[in-house]
């Protein structure tokens, strides 16, 4: 047995709403990211700040979304994505309200970070949501081609549109222009979405109402756990046709309990391992109460989005230490690209590193973690998260180096400057488009790695061109945004579906998460090194370097066989791509 159990879900019936409205919300959240920082010369020359403080309104904004992004994908797989993205688009309309009418630079930190926290709730909720409400081919890899395809969007209209809206109607409106499309997106996604379950509700994985314990596929049960098809009485059943006294799932016997992957259980359902009184854990460990997947007390709950999600006792200590962590990392490595390795940026990414390794001895403990050691233990999730991280470092060397040479090298004004690189982000957004189509012909692996090799070879290229004519330079990034598009759609893509559909908005999460660190250590090293005189191409060439280390890391790390390969979708015959929920070992 390859510790997964097959569950089949129902897509949803109006594809494409639902996928624009997921769409929507990255666009929404992404879109000032890049449009306030071309607004902050009006916003300095209005509040009188310089550039330390002024600096604040993009770097508060950044480490709201790097620290909650975590705590934010916990909460959409316990509380629900749709209550969680109607909730963070209603949190982003507000902070941008806020800094739109600010009569103070107090007030405009404060929208700011009110903005980046509900990014952060956004995003897992929009990237859990693609990856279990389309469960089928070939809408699984169209729907995270569109969402990154808006996420580019928002990159060049943020680019773009930003100077434009500062120059006609001033800063102020770059806030106040989105507040109404924010709440009109909210209303959408609250009339589009399937329903969350009931907050006090129990769940069953495929939709509906379950009496008594976990149930995880169709039909009846009574008394116990019940996640495959058929009748059962009194104990759990978990394969086809009915079952009279003992379940069975993986092996050998058991008399009045379910068995599911090793060990013994007394009462009910057990797929994992250890020792489990009444109910059982999915995870292992020891759990009383109800079924638990990484071990301590839950209640499981039922959805019509098909997602098990759990109520337990909050993990604050959790929370803490991977927000804080992640804000000092961010923090310092950004202190450290403005002042270099001085202690101001050293300590904080000391601090940061030293609450994650804290979390880690802490979750292992935790009755209720915030991040489940079963997510972290997928070679497919850590190969999708180290990747990112390496090309998110890479594409700071495009289009954080790649400004700096064309404004300090050649003349170019900052919003000259943006306007070369638009072309990246354009080819980007092209690229994305049939990306969905590669991936279900080739493979995860076989896509990212090629587009991560093609995009560190037109880095280096832009690299080698650093003192030749701007519009080489503007070709080369632009072949690197062409060969890129993909990439984010492959590595969201097998990140999200490779996680249980319970831990989905943690898996996002933490592929985010790593997009966001791996950016800002890679923007402070690439910083240095010019103040040290390596030089805008040195960096361009560590880049570039960096990018191939990441396809590396993908081929070492990543497992051949792909969970969404369309082998057992409807271009084999079957109505439904069978999503894989996790009940131990590796994918």
């Amino acid at each position: 047995m390859d510790g997964r159990v097959a569950v089949a879900f129902t897509p949803v019936r109006r594809q494409w709403s639902t996928a624009l409205v997921l769409a929507g919300a990255m666009f929404l959240v992404l879109f000032d990211s890049l449009a306030v920082a071309t607004a902050l010369p009006a916003i300095g020359d209005e509040f009188g700040l310089a550039p330390g403080r002024l600096q604040w309104v993009v770097t508060l904004y950044s480490l709201s979304i790097g620290g909650f992004l975590v705590l934010g994908g916990r909460v959409c797989d316990v509380c629900g994505r749709r209550r969680t993205m109607v909730a963070s688009l209603g949190l982003t309309a507000g902070g941008l309200l806020m800094s739109g009418v600010a009569p103070g630079v107090g007030l405009l930190l404060a929208g700011r970070v009110m903005q980046g926290v509900g990014a952060a709730f956004a995003i897992p909720a929009a990237l859990a949501s693609a990856g279990t409400l389309f469960p089928v081919e070939p809408w699984r890899s169209r729907v995270f081609s569109v969402v990154a395809s808006a996420a580019n969007t928002a990159g060049i209209a943020g680019a773009v549109g930003g100077g434009l809206i500062t120059s006609l109607l001033g800063w102020r409106w770059l806030f106040l222009i989105v507040v109404p499309v924010a709440a009109a997106a909210a209303v959408v996604a609250l009339r589009v979405l399937p329903r969350d379950a009931p907050m006090g509700a129990r769940r069953r994985m495929d939709g509906g109402e379950a009496e008594g314990k976990a149930w995880l596929g169709g039909g009846e049960a009574e008394g116990k756990a019940w996640p495959g098809g058929g009748e059962v009485e009194d104990p759990a059943w978990l394969g086809g046709g009915e079952a009279e006294g003992p379940a069975w799932l993986g092996g050998g016997e058991a008399e009045g309990k379910a068995w599911l992957g090793g060990g013994e259980a007394e009462g009910k359902a057990w797929p994992g391992g250890g020792e489990a009184e009444d109910p059982a854990p999915p995870g292992g460990g020891e759990a009383e109460g109800s079924a638990r997947p990484g071990g301590g007390r839950l209640e499981v709950r039922s959805s019509p989005d098909g997602v098990i999600g759990a109520r337990g006792r909050p993990d604050v200590g959790g929370a803490v230490l991977v927000t804080g962590g992640l804000v000092a990392i961010i923090h310092g490595a950004g202190q450290a690209g403005d002042r270099g390795l001085a202690a101001g940026a050293v300590l904080p990414m000391i601090a940061g590193l030293v609450m994650l390794a804290a979390l880690g001895w802490w979750e292992r403990r935790a009755t209720e973690p915030l991040i489940k050691p079963s997510v972290v233990r997928s070679r497919r999730l850590s190969a999708c998260c180290l990747a990112f991280a390496a090309h998110s470092a890479a594409y700071s060397a495009v289009v954080v180096v790649g400004s700096l040479v064309l404004q300090e090298r050649h003349g170019l004004s900052a919003a000259q400057a943006g306007l070369a690189l638009a072309p990246m982000l354009v080819g980007a957004l092209i690229s994305a488009v049939p990306a969905g189509a590669l991936l279900r012909r080739y493979g995860t692996r076989t896509v990212a790695a090629t587009a991560l090799l093609l995009c560190s070879a037109a880095l280096a290229a832009a690299a080698s061109r650093a003192d030749g004519p701007v519009p080489v330079i503007v070709a080369c990034l632009a072949v690197w945004g062409l060969c890129g598009g993909p990439i984010y759609v492959a590595l969201t893509r097998a990140a999200v579906v490779d996680a249980a559909p319970a831990d989905r908005g943690v898996a996002s999460a933490l592929f985010e998460s790593a997009s966001h660190v791996g950016g800002a250590v890679a923007v402070a090293v690439f910083l240095s090194m010019i103040g040290a005189g390596a030089g805008y191409g040195g960096a361009q060439y560590l880049g570039a370097a960096t990018g191939a280390v990441a396809v590396a890391v993908l081929l070492a790390v990543m497992p051949r066989s792909d969970p969404n390969s369309p082998v057992s979708g409807p271009e084999a015959g079957a109505t439904a791509d069978p999503e894989t929920a996790r009940t131990g070992g590796e994918g």
